[in-house]
């Protein structure tokens, strides 16, 4: 464990080191980090499953293409793009709710019998001699009124997102996911908001707006009061301006770094893991050997084949994401039923296969979403035996990436047949670069590359980037 710190390489005593708190799941900052770091190779894991969390951009179309896989990831995308507004959104609205802004109008009214307000003269002398029974006097009151115009805007905003998720896919969402209960609990909440005192009275003239597509002047008459001084707290409707403005020119409602954005809780914890870490070791092989071939497909087709491939000169690198054993060695598995199903398989997560004129060549990665106080000893035995059920006659190489928040390891295996085999402890929350490039020249080893074709396709990786 060279590199680390020595309370580090104090855990090599550790053997079989138990599963610490938290075990399975992410810290909080640490599924921020993930998610942003993993976007937008996340986003198509979900164009085949049953439930979607994507960041939405304007290259999304909401209209049908012909394509059912296509059109179900832009429904998924809609729907996430309108639960994270939603979400944002109602942050906003609780802010204005705590301090609205009103004024008062004069109104016409009459009064009945007596004059119950101050009398409208002008009114009231073209009425000289008509006689009514009770006599009615034309009288002007002064109201308040809570129809201003950003409050005709915070309407506005709110019943453009319920729109949204009133045409969401329902019939797409599985009973019981995040997305179902995350757009039933958006709905009553938006319902519920349009009620409130506080947008009393807007709610006719926002679709009014929205009827002669009035919005830009709208939000300049907002800002207009901002800027005059005429709204006493103007911070959250400042904020409202900005969001619709953003939403509203196509900026992404769930954007990379600080914005909000509504997501899977840690019951995805596991999977985002496994896709961190295949995002993370794709970017550091490209830092050793260059940019791949050609940009990463789809993860719905994770089944096709490799997702990524690198021309490294005398032959390919590529790496797979959940591919099935039997793919990946010279042959049939070696492990069969009898009688039974057939094959005995497996899918390790992460693979990098290297065809060369040396012969092919085989590294195995397994990200495991587990805090470990020690080596990761029954990780360690799970991914040799995939290697024991593969027919590969190379020796072992790969490595265990599982989940140290705090801290880096890295416990080294060396067997006598030139087989190496890593437990790399590491996190999205904290620098896990050098972690990465241990994992890709373990994979560059596995085909056979000694230290001097490394550094040389390094050098040339650098230098084919530059003119790309």
């Amino acid at each position: 464990m060279s590199g680390l710190p020595a309370d580090d390489r104090d855990e090599l005593d550790q053997l079989g080191g138990s599963s610490e708190g938290g075990a399975g799941r992410f810290t909080a900052a640490g599924r921020r980090a993930a998610l942003n770091n993993s976007l937008p190779l996340l986003a198509t894991y979900f164009a085949d499953a049953p439930t979607w969390d994507l960041e939405v951009t304007r290259q999304i179309s909401s209209s049908m293409s012909g394509d059912p896989v296509l059109d179900d990831l832009a429904a998924g995308a809609r729907l996430r793009a309108s639960l994270a507004a939603a979400d944002r959104l109602l942050g906003i609205l609780a802010d204005v709710a705590a301090r609205p802004t009103f004024r008062y109008t004069r109104v016409a009214a009459e009064s009945v019998g007596t004059i119950a307000g101050r009398l409208d003269l002008s009114r009231f002398s073209r009425q000289l001699g008509r006689v009514t029974v009770p006599r009615r006097y034309p009288i002007r009151l002064v109201e308040r009124e809570n129809a201003t115009p950003e409050n005709v805007l915070a309407a506005y905003a709110t019943l453009w997102i319920k729109r949204d998720l009133e045409a969401a896919p329902v019939n797409l969402l599985p009973r019981g996911s995040p997305e179902l209960r995350e757009l039933q609990q958006a709905s009553y909440s938006l319902a519920r908001t349009v009620g409130l005192p506080l947008l009393a009275g807007t709610a006719a003239k926002a679709d009014d707006i929205w009827r002669r597509s009035g919005l830009t002047d709208l939000l300049d008459r907002v800002t207009q009061r901002v800027e005059a001084g005429h709204v006493a707290r103007p911070e959250p409707y400042l904020e409202l301006v900005k969001w619709v403005t953003a939403t509203r020119l196509g900026d992404p409602v769930a954007a990379v770094g600080d914005r909000e954005w509504s997501f899977y809780d840690e019951r995805f914890d596991t999977k985002l893991f496994e896709i961190w870490c295949l995002v993370q070791l794709a970017a550091a092989i490209t830092a050793l050997v260059g940019v791949p071939n050609s940009p990463p497909p789809s993860l719905a087709r994770r089944g096709a084949g490799p997702l990524y491939t690198w021309d490294i000169g005398a032959g390919d690198l590529r790496l797979h994401f959940q591919p099935s054993l039997g793919t990946l060695g010279t042959g049939r598995v070696a492990w069969s039923y009898r009688p039974g199903p057939g094959d005995l398989q497996g899918f390790p997560d992460l693979a990098v296969t290297v065809d060369t004129v040396a012969g092919h060549g085989l590294a195995l990665f397994d990200p495991k979403l587990r805090r470990r106080s020690g080596a990761p000893t029954e990780e360690i035995y799970k991914l040799l035996g995939y290697f024991a059920n593969l027919r590969h006659d190379r020796a072992p190489v790969g490595a265990i990436l599982y989940y140290s928040p705090a801290h880096a390891t890295d416990y080294a295996l060396i067997s006598d047949r030139g087989g190496e085999i890593h437990a790399l402890g590491l996190g999205p929350e904290q620098p896990s670069g050098q972690l990465f490039a241990i994992a890709a020249n373990l994979a560059l080893k596995a085909g056979g590359l000694g230290d001097t074709a490394i550094g040389l396709l390094s050098k040339s990786g650098t230098s084919d980037a530059k003119h790309r």
